[in-house]
């Protein structure tokens, strides 16, 4: 599938979320019709929420063409978020918490993108928790798409991704430096805060049922060759969900950079998205 060169989806800031985007079909617009059907209590499978954690035309364009009925809620994930403290971070997803705590886990579907998506996916998740005062209570989702990720703490990999727009070696590599530093003083803090690694901390989060669902299938897009993320950790993260009985399916591509699957094969990457929410509708 193709993404449309015009965008037809406007999105709109939500109030009190400085990182958060929703976008609602327009009038008329319902259902494709090409939805699956939920067996269960026969209702049109047609997302009514559509949680994406980044924001990048040719994925909210594409669920558009796929999902033209349902709202998308996009998070971004700058990389000042890194140098956030935890508390100011879900402050200010405490509005995105708000707007989903009602929402149908059966026609919901979150898609992540990379290890800061599962870091804001987590804070949601703290945000929600907090206003509802349920500890236990999971983001609602039938559906979970990592796309590069779960990755493991690398230090050197994170600096680089963050400076390889940068072409002047001096300036580079001190940029990576202070980075370094920065990394070293979030550590010392999530110490501190008695949760060690962050990057082990957001992985165990994930796993957790009071986190994200475990009846909700989990769908890992990954690369060999992806230098920010390295593909045996995401599989050794999607091995550990399928001992807890989550429905895990692995979709490997061998030679995609970070975050880059549906620029070099969209068709197969809508496919394997239409195939998550296909199974996702299959009775359990």
């Amino acid at each position: 599938m193709n993404t449309p060169t015009t965008l037809e989806r406007a999105f709109e800031p939500i109030e009190g979320a400085p990182n958060a985007l929703i976008s609602r079909p327009g009038p008329g617009v319902t259902s494709s019709g090409d939805e699956p059907e939920i067996p269960n209590n026969g209702m049109q499978a047609y997302r009514d929420l559509w949680l994406e954690f980044v924001s990048d035309a040719p994925y909210t364009e594409g669920y558009n063409k796929l999902y033209p009925g349902a709202t998308q809620v996009v998070i971004q994930n700058h990389r000042s978020w890194w140098l956030t403290r935890e508390e100011t971070s879900i402050r200010s997803i405490a509005p995105v918490a708000k707007l989903i705590q009602d929402a149908n886990p059966t026609q919901t579907l979150i898609h992540v993108f990379s290890n800061g998506g599962c870091n804001s996916l987590v804070n949601v998740s703290d945000g929600l928790h907090r206003l509802t005062s349920k500890q236990d209570l999971p983001l609602p989702a039938g559906c979970i798409i990592f796309d590069s990720c779960p990755g493991e703490t690398h230090w050197g990999r994170g600096a680089h991704a963050f400076t390889g727009g940068i072409k002047n070696h001096l300036v580079k590599l001190l940029a990576q430096l202070l980075i370094l530093c920065a990394f070293c003083v979030a550590w010392v803090f999530s110490e501190v805060a008695g949760r060690g690694d962050p990057s082990l901390y957001m992985r165990k989060r994930l796993l957790s049922p009071t986190t994200l669902p475990h009846n909700a299938p989990r769908t890992f897009v990954y690369s060999k060759e992806d230098e920010l993320v390295q593909w045996n950790a995401v599989e050794a993260h999607a091995a550990l969900a399928k001992k807890r009985g989550v429905d895990v399916t692995l979709e490997l591509y061998e030679s995609t950079p970070h975050v880059n699957h549906l620029k070099a094969d969209p068709e197969r990457y809508w496919t394997i998205v239409s195939d998550a929410w296909q199974r996702a509708a299959q009775p359990s």
